[in-house]
């Protein structure tokens, strides 16, 4: 690659190219971007604003006085009107003035302004004295370290490339790397030769190359279509594909303009499903939330399936920055199928972060959402454990005439598996003051509770009675829950406190998931405790799960059923089954079943 023509690109761009570094290189976006809050109107990097302060020198024929102390430089005056005051005053000093000053920044500064501060002192330091520079960085908070070797080696750079190089070889881990970055960084006319084997000192092949790709994404942003592939093409995590597309994205933006949007959103959907879905979040919510209005004017030229898509996400990023108008822009979407896939993300999203802003606030959603709305709010709540509050707003919705089943459903479900008791007792005062009541919620809550306390569960069940659900119907679902789980022993264990302890539904539900859980002796022995005239609706029951989990082990099993008519009946169960699958058994199977079509004398 030619590199000859990018360094003046590279260098008015600088803030906004550092940004691509992750990891330990996002101590380099921290460092740079004081650089934005000394000049809001400038793009332009740390490194060349000496030589800007000069070119004012030579217009004005002396330097402009700054009256104060450092501290009230970084107090006072406009950002622009800091920045050249700021080097103004540390134009002169020499190395010792500039320590001393940095040292002062310590006792007089704090927060935002200590960085900002020091970051200027480190870099006109390292102008004149890089070595004083890196060991001067050392004795300030450790926080700072991988910001300040930035500025410093990214000074240091400019200066001498080789000693950069040699100094940065000798320091440890993440500490290389970030300087290594802001050597790369600094000197983007160096050419490819030079930048592997400045990137090769840091001894770890795999590090090396992401950092040299890093670089390269770097000075192709002015060609996002060319850093897009170059990132998709590298063998690099995903996180750091996320972080680096996201900077494309808003290159390609900046590039491009609005006109940009397209192809970064055609770009994004083109990426296979579950990639895809790894990368949106990221990149989507980078360079949407500039503009979310004219995002989603550029979503109208793609297809209506990439609409449906990118539509849901951007409104999700439209919603964080201003609820109200996201909702009320979901109204004019015209295809219902989008318009319902853009409230549920909106609805999910907001339920996600805000749950009891979701309830307050149903004016804001369509009726036709609210319910979806009510259940996915009341579920965060739950999983927030919130029990309370969501008890009390199901309660209060449900006096407002909102549909608040499926939220009970949903706090059910969340809350049993925490507290399955005290979710049945809710349910249980609830139904009897004629509040929501849902058999599925019902069986929930008993099912965690059989499966943390069958005992408790039954005591429950002796006690309680729910709409169309007797206390034998509940124990029968205690029965079902330990059975669905494989603990068959505590299940049997519980039939004698049936009023039929040969319930016929109890067999059928024991001996289908015997079969689930590869216990089919078991199964067949389980039709011993039954009277024999019960034996062929057992079996045929049977089968039919049986087939469908292992249908050869069933075909090799058949003459081992306990007599003729319930082989006869099960073989006529298997022939029927496999006519819906062909190619299930085989011929010779097939053949075999036949065998035991015989009507028992």
């Amino acid at each position: 690659m030619n590199y000859s023509s990018l360094p003046k690109f590279i260098d008015s761009n600088k803030t906004f190219l550092i940004g691509i570094f992750i990891g330990a290189g996002l101590s380099i976006v921290s460092c740079i971007g004081i650089a934005s809050l000394l000049n809001s109107t400038s793009n332009s990097g740390a490194s060349n604003n000496i030589d800007e302060l000069q070119a004012l020198i030579s217009d004005e024929g002396q330097l402009p006085e700054v009256r104060g102390s450092l501290e009230d430089i970084i107090s006072d005056g406009s950002p622009s009107q800091r920045r050249k005051d700021l080097h103004t005053y540390l134009i002169g000093k020499d190395s010792e003035e500039l320590q001393e000053l940095i040292d002062d920044s310590n006792e007089l500064l704090e927060g935002r302004r200590l960085v900002l501060a020091q970051n200027f002192l480190f870099e006109h330091l390292a102008n004149i004295n890089p070595n004083h520079a890196l060991t001067k960085v050392w004795s300030q908070a450790e926080h700072r370290w991988q910001d300040l070797l930035s500025v410093v080696f990214g000074a240091w750079a400019s200066s001498s490339l080789n000693d950069a190089v040699n100094a940065a070889s000798k320091l440890e881990g993440s500490f290389r790397s970030v300087a290594v970055r802001a050597i790369l960084v600094d000197r983007t006319d160096i050419t490819d030769v030079e930048r592997s084997k400045t990137a090769q000192i840091l001894d770890n092949e795999f590090i090396a190359n992401v950092i040299l790709s890093e670089t390269m994404v770097m000075q192709l942003l002015h060609r996002p279509s060319d850093a897009w592939d170059v990132v998709l093409n590298d063998s690099i995590s995903d996180d750091t594909q996320a972080d680096l597309l996201s900077h494309i994205a808003s290159a390609w933006i900046s590039v491009e303009g609005v006109d940009g949007y397209v192809p970064v959103f055609r770009r994004l959907f083109a990426l296979d499903g579950s990639y895809r879905s790894k990368l949106t979040a990221s990149v989507i919510g980078r360079v949407v939330a500039a503009n979310p209005q004219s995002a989603w004017e550029q979503a109208e030229n793609l297809s209506s399936v990439e609409q449906r898509w990118i539509k849901p996400e951007i409104m999700n990023v439209w919603s964080s920055i201003d609820r109200q108008e996201a909702f009320e822009h979901v109204t004019q979407i015209e295809d219902p199928d989008i318009q319902h896939r853009v409230y549920k993300s909106l609805i999910d999203g907001w339920s996600s972060d805000q749950p009891s802003a979701v309830l307050n606030n149903l004016q804001l959603i369509p009726p036709e959402h609210r319910t979806d709305a009510i259940g996915s709010a009341i579920g965060q709540l739950a999983r927030n454990r919130s029990y309370d509050e969501a008890t009390r707003f199901i309660q209060d919705l449900d006096e407002q005439g909102e549909n608040v089943v499926r939220a009970s459903e949903s706090l059910i479900y969340i809350w049993s598996m925490n507290d399955p008791l005290s979710a049945l007792n809710w349910l249980r005062a609830n139904t009897e003051t004629g509040g929501p009541y849902s058999s599925i919620s019902l069986y929930m809550a008993i099912e965690q509770l059989s499966l943390q306390d069958p005992t408790q569960a039954i005591a429950f069940a002796d006690a309680n009675e729910f709409p169309d659900t007797t206390s034998e119907s509940i124990k029968i679902q205690v029965i079902q829950a330990l059975a669905s789980h494989g603990r068959f022993e505590r299940a049997k264990a519980v039939l004698p406190q049936l009023q039929d302890p040969l319930n016929r539904v109890i067999y059928d539900s024991l001996g289908r998931n015997l079969i689930f859980f590869d216990r089919s002796y078991d199964a067949i022995e389980l039709a011993k405790d039954l009277p024999e005239s019960r034996w062929i609706d057992y079996f045929k029951l049977l089968s039919i799960s049986w087939f469908n989990a292992n249908p050869d082990e069933l075909v090799d099993t058949l003459a081992q059923l306990p007599n003729k008519g319930v082989r006869s009946a099960v073989a006529e169960q298997i022939l029927s089954s496999a006519s819906y699958y062909d190619h299930v058994l085989s011929s010779k199977q097939i053949e075999y079943v036949q065998t035991f079509l015989e009507v028992e004398e």
